[in-house]
């Protein structure tokens, strides 16, 4: 009787051995599945077609132009070097040139020369009115001129956000881009986001990177206070975190009922 009861017993546990270890290799079969998702790739020209020709291009302002509250860096250099001080500050180390400010009348004040309206004019304008002004005080004065303030924000889903600093003309969105380090893994590049002060209003465009409309674009070349957002994949970020979370609990489940066969299977010897 004894051991007609033993052989049941055994065969009880060998039975729910081997369910325990049917249910193991499921649950690894079914984590292998979950992690072989379909991934839709995003990438840059994703929609062109291979050797295609834009008949268009848009091509950058030629010159920024000065406006009010502006910031401008200016440097003089001439053969008169001790006159040069006058111009490029006693303190300031070697190179490093001045800053000027446009006052709410489109002027700066310069040295010998006064007030110089420089509202409306590019840098060039103002760097050859300046070096012939400074004529009959310096020496074949040259003049270094650029802006101080003028920025580009990048940030959202790049590697690092950043402000691009613009010094004499407009830069394109990719070289914005890729001074942010280019877009990360979960970047959406078909919905790029550029936000632009325009007669005090905020205009809100979005670009598709993933053709090749963005180069006939108004907004291919970036304006100073342009804020550059790249919003990120919320879908895809929320699968692959279910997705890891699904599988951190398979992977509890399936140790846990390894455990479980271990020990079943030291009591059935």
């Amino acid at each position: 009787m004894t051991k007609f009861i033993y052989a049941d017993c055994s065969y009880k546990l060998k039975k729910t051995s081997f369910l325990v270890r049917c249910f193991s290799i499921s649950l690894l079969v079914v984590t292998l599945f979950s992690s072989c998702g379909i991934i839709k790739n995003s990438y840059y020209f994703k929609e062109v077609k291979r050797d295609t020709t834009i008949s268009s291009l848009v091509t950058p302002s030629i010159d920024l132009k000065i406006q009010k509250k502006d910031l401008l860096a200016i440097g003089v250099t001439s053969f008169n070097k001790e006159d040069d001080i006058f111009y490029n500050g006693e303190v300031l180390p070697p190179g490093v040139p001045l800053t000027y400010s446009v006052d709410s009348n489109g002027n700066i004040q310069f040295h010998r020369l006064g007030l110089v309206k420089v509202e409306g004019k590019s840098l060039s304008e103002v760097k050859t009115e300046l070096e012939s002004e400074l004529q009959p005080y310096l020496k074949d004065p040259i003049i270094k001129i650029a802006f101080a303030n003028h920025k580009i924000t990048v940030f959202g889903s790049v590697a690092h956000a950043t402000a691009v600093n613009i010094v004499d003309q407009p830069i394109s969105l990719f070289d914005a881009l890729v001074q942010a380090g280019d877009l990360t893994a979960d970047a959406v590049r078909r919905d790029v986001l550029i936000i632009r002060d325009s007669a005090n209003k905020k205009q809100f465009t979005h670009i598709n990177l993933e053709n090749t409309s963005v180069f006939n674009s108004q907004y291919y070349y970036l304006q100073p206070n342009d804020l550059v957002y790249v919003r990120p994949n919320i879908e895809k970020t929320e699968r692959d975190a279910k997705l890891q979370r699904t599988q951190q609990v398979i992977t509890m489940t399936a140790g846990t009922l390894s455990i479980i066969l271990f020990v079943l299977d030291r009591v059935i010897k």
